[in-house]
């Protein structure tokens, strides 16, 4: 019998993400979500330089993240349309031919169209944790979430919440 515990293989994770779960004490969810999750040399760098003090434990905290550098700097178009972390998890995903964690909207959009990448966000990952019992109700999360100043339109919150059975 398949249980929940059964982690997708791996994962490339873009900093919004790692960010946002961490803000929200849920970043544990993703070792029970993933056998691996990398994180691009730049993303490590970028979560280093962070101003937040809490931010800049996400990597000494938690040694199931993994950096890993590039094979090949990321191509033209991605470092002329997206930041250099948003570039190099992309270019990070099509090397290991993993799905890519990533919020911003537009890298979800290219990374998705123009690449064909498996695109998932902080919100699917916390509906895909809640439905596997790895977290309680997620409606107070993204409370925080918002009152962090993410942008989460109210149908995204509702359908979130839809999505695990929660009303909001």
């Amino acid at each position: 019998m398949t249980s929940w515990r059964v982690a997708e293989q791996l994962i490339v994770a873009d900093t919004g993400p790692l960010v946002s779960l961490s803000h929200i004490a849920a970043l544990h969810v993703l070792p029970a979500l993933y056998a691996e999750v990398l994180v691009p040399v730049v993303v490590a760098e970028e979560l280093s330089a962070s101003r937040f003090e809490h931010v800049h434990q996400i990597l000494a905290g938690n040694p199931w993240l993994r950096v890993q550098a590039t094979a090949q700097a990321p191509d033209l178009a991605l470092r002329a349309a997206l930041d250099a972390g948003e570039a190099a998890a992309i270019t990070l995903a099509l090397e290991r031919h993993a799905p890519l964690l990533i919020d911003e909207r537009r890298g979800r959009r290219i990374a998705a169209t123009i690449y064909g990448l498996d695109v998932r966000g902080t919100l699917g990952t916390l509906v895909r944790a809640r439905n596997a019992n790895l977290l309680g109700p997620l409606a107070p999360l993204l409370a925080m979430l918002v009152a962090r100043g993410d942008h989460l339109g109210q149908a995204l919150i509702r359908e979130t919440l839809r999505a695990t059975g929660e009303s909001e």
